[in-house]
């Protein structure tokens, strides 16, 4: 294997153990699983993260912070205004 895809493989299984340690330091053991999941298929089982980010987006939209949208993409939350006047 080239050196150039060895590096991005390293690369890339740094940035998913970097990304499970910062959910499991915020209480997201089944993202943490998930993201170590991608590292090691064959050692660490696939974990279902529905019900953590169920539980995460109330506590998000009462933050004003962000949220996924069904696209996979994470949106800012705004509070809606109306656009004429009175």
């Amino acid at each position: 294997m080239p050196r150039r895809e060895v590096h991005k493989r390293l690369c890339t299984a740094r940035d998913y153990i970097d990304l499970a340690i910062e959910h499991e330091k915020d209480g997201r053991p089944p993202s943490a699983q998930h993201a170590l999941h991608q590292v090691l298929p064959d050692l660490i089982p696939d974990a279902d993260s529905t019900e953590e980010e169920a539980a995460r987006l109330p506590m998000a939209v009462g933050a004003g912070g962000t949220a996924a949208t069904g696209l996979g993409l994470a949106v800012g939350l705004v509070t809606p205004t109306r656009a004429w006047g009175i």
